[in-house]
């Protein structure tokens, strides 16, 4: 029952550079990382199931780093008609390969639980590449994406088919999909600040 205070793990400003070099005619779209029981891919799953029958453009999921969360992401994907692709864990240069051509990254709430950082948050943030939180955690996850300008958030079907409409439509007329963060207001995540506000707390302390 003590109060206590939060250091978030945050992002490092010497995590890797993303060269992007998007695919023609295909829309990629990226989780890499743990997959728990209470996210729900369902929006997302059966927008893209949907939209096979209103674009020519082809609609991928990498799930990345699935290991042994496989069975979940099968459980979920049975009753849709969605193309995906299971990669096994790999090392963060190798990972990059796969960053350079994806158009989103993708987020899910946990059980509607409000308060959460997840790391890949910050990570998808580094990487530049639009982040999509489908659906959303009404909380901390959407603040930080609307703030920091790095993404979007869905809350049903209809949203998450504008968002992925409006990506394919710039990405044919070869329009740039990537947002202008505002660093200045995502610095406070940097691991460089997170730490100089945890020697702080020390210090007031001893």
């Amino acid at each position: 029952s003590k109060s206590g205070l939060v250091i978030l793990n945050g992002f490092s400003e010497s995590d890797l550079k993303i060269k992007l070099t998007p695919v023609k005619n295909e829309l990629n779209i990226i989780y890499y990382g743990t997959i728990y029981y209470d996210q729900d891919f369902s929006i997302l799953l059966s927008t893209i199931s949907s939209l096979k029958e209103k674009t020519d453009t082809k609609i991928i999921i990498h799930f990345i780093g699935v290991g042994l969360f496989k069975d979940i992401i099968l459980n979920h994907i049975k009753n849709y008609n969605v193309d995906i692709k299971l990669i096994p864990k790999m090392g963060k240069y190798e990972l990059s390969r796969y960053l350079s051509v994806a158009d989103l990254l993708f987020l899910t709430s946990y059980n509607k639980t409000k308060g959460i950082y997840p790391v890949k948050i910050f990570d998808y943030y580094k990487t530049g590449i639009p982040i999509l939180l489908v659906p959303s955690d009404k909380s901390v996850m959407e603040n930080f994406i609307i703030k920091s300008n790095s993404g979007y958030v869905a809350n049903n079907t209809k949203e998450c088919e504008d968002i992925l409409l409006e990506l394919i439509c710039k990405k044919n007329k070869g329009e740039t999909t990537i947002f202008f963060q505002n660093t200045k207001y995502a610095s406070q995540f940097s691991r460089k600040y997170q730490t100089k506000k945890l020697a702080q707390i020390i210090k007031n302390i001893i």
